[in-house]
């Protein structure tokens, strides 16, 4: 019962792998992810081994033992299979090609066709993996994936990158406003994984964006601090301090001294005549005198 319960199985088994192998269409730029998931499907059917192994030649002895013949005859029957499979998957095209091909002779075939152009394709990826180098304006989360992704593509490509090697990688192609981060990562012995470092990457991002603002905003240039120093400005004049120095208050001119006359064109106030002043006048001089004469005369 068990053995017809497997044989029902298996068509239906086998038509759902045909099903999904059949969505990615083998038309030669995607030689290298419809191989890659071919192997997939046909090792978890215990079939990938017809891929590498030719089907043996030549008839078999008369006396081969009968586990001989078997096997002989499931790697005939397993290529047969795999060979329609391949065939069911790839353009019209490529089927003209290989209709008439093994399992093993067909996967030769593909990849003598496509080689070169896999190995132009992982050129391409290594060379943009390595200029891949993050901008100071450039978000981190966005790098690193875009990173990642090259490294997936090589291990598609069958080019495996260790993780190690791959943390390096991702921390030489950062930015110089990283560099302490990269220091504390290796003076630390920190051992993450690529997602844990992306993690630890976008923590970061957002520490320097927050001491950023408060950098800006603490320099000179800034207006809320322009905005701060003017108000104490204001309130130190308020308070007697910050006033502009005193100035000389305003007086106007001294009138300009008018020049002396002449004694001979001067008049006497006291006799009215001209030629001398008041205090050479003879009339005012007698006059003194004699009232001088007349004061001690009665003070006596």
């Amino acid at each position: 019962m068990s053995t017809s319960a497997a044989a029902v199985a298996t068509p239906p088994a086998r038509f759902a792998l045909l099903s999904l192998l059949s969505k990615d269409i083998l038309t030669g730029p995607n030689y290298v992810d419809w191989v890659r998931s071919l192997r997939i499907a046909l090792r978890y059917e215990k079939k990938e081994y017809v891929l590498d192994q030719p089907l043996p030649e030549g008839r078999l002895a008369a006396n081969a033992s009968a586990e001989v013949r078997a096997n002989r005859q499931k790697h005939s029957d397993d290529s047969m299979e795999v060979s329609c499979l391949m065939l069911a998957c790839m353009s019209a095209e490529l089927q003209k090609t290989c209709d008439q091909m093994g399992a093993f002779e067909m996967a030769n075939t593909l990849r003598e066709m496509f080689q070169q152009q896999a190995r132009q394709e992982r050129y391409e990826t290594v060379c943009g993996l390595l200029s891949c180098k993050m901008k100071e304006t450039e978000p981190v989360s966005g790098h690193v994936l875009k990173l990642k992704g090259f490294i997936d593509r090589l291990e598609r490509l069958g080019v495996t990158i260790p993780e190690e090697l791959t943390i390096d990688m991702i921390l030489y192609s950062l930015p110089s406003s990283y560099h302490q981060f990269i220091i504390n990562y290796n003076m630390n012995g920190m051992t993450k994984t690529v997602m844990e470092l992306h993690g630890l990457l976008k923590s970061t991002e957002g520490s320097m964006k927050h001491a950023s603002v408060i950098s800006s905003a603490l320099s000179p240039a800034s207006p809320v601090l322009a905005i701060s120093e003017k108000g104490k400005r204001r309130r130190a004049i308020g308070r007697g301090r910050g006033k502009p120095k005193a100035t000389t208050p305003y007086s106007k001119p001294a009138p300009e001294l008018q020049p002396s006359k002449k004694a001979d064109d001067a008049a006497c106030y006291h006799c009215k005549e001209k030629g001398h002043w008041r205090r050479d006048c003879p009339k005012y001089r007698d006059e003194r005198r004699k009232g001088k004469t007349t004061a001690t005369s009665s003070g006596t």
